[in-house]
């Protein structure tokens, strides 16, 4: 395939894809490679910090998967019933109760930079709307509402309305 002619600082391109030469000199600092190792001596940076916590110890039966038909905007997680459901991250509580949907009760948080935490098929609510919470906070305990026959938390991280994969932000 062809490639994109290369530019001048002018921005003109001769029609033979072939810049003018340039008579100033280069303004553009020289940087060492991005891969550039740290110095002798210094330590590699710490990892980073999760940005959210698990809201229940379980075990994942179902991973985010946008491809599926349809797709699944969260992650699943079996645990006991009745098992306190934390909120991952600090936030302001949107809604809570039951919308009558698939998903049965649930808690919907709002957080910093639009993201947005949905915790649903919950057995009840133990937070009301417009009340904050803090990270660890809890938020009520796993049921099976909603199309679940078993004890389970759908947890579904959005980013305004889009729905992102939960597992990057948690813990391993």
């Amino acid at each position: 395939p062809p490639r994109p002619a290369p530019s001048s600082p002018s921005g003109f391109v001769s029609p033979g894809g072939d810049a003018p030469p340039s008579t100033a000199p280069s303004t553009t600092p020289i940087l060492p490679p991005a891969t550039t190792p740290p110095p002798r001596g210094e330590s590699e940076p710490p990892p980073r910090t999760p940005m959210l916590a698990w809201p229940v110890e379980g075990v994942v039966l179902r991973d985010f998967d946008r491809k599926d038909n349809p797709p699944y905007d969260g992650i699943l997680i079996a645990a006991p019933a009745d098992t306190p459901v934390v909120a991952a991250a600090a936030g302001d509580v949107l809604f809570a109760g039951d919308q009558g949907t698939a998903y049965g009760t649930m808690v919907i948080l709002a957080h910093e930079d639009e993201l947005v935490t949905v915790y649903a098929h919950l057995s009840r609510v133990d937070v009301e709307k417009g009340r904050h919470v803090e990270r660890g906070d809890v938020l009520g305990a796993v049921g099976q509402t909603g199309r679940q026959d078993a004890p389970r938390l759908h947890f579904q991280v959005r980013r305004g309305r889009t729905p992102i994969d939960p597992l990057p932000l948690l813990p391993p």
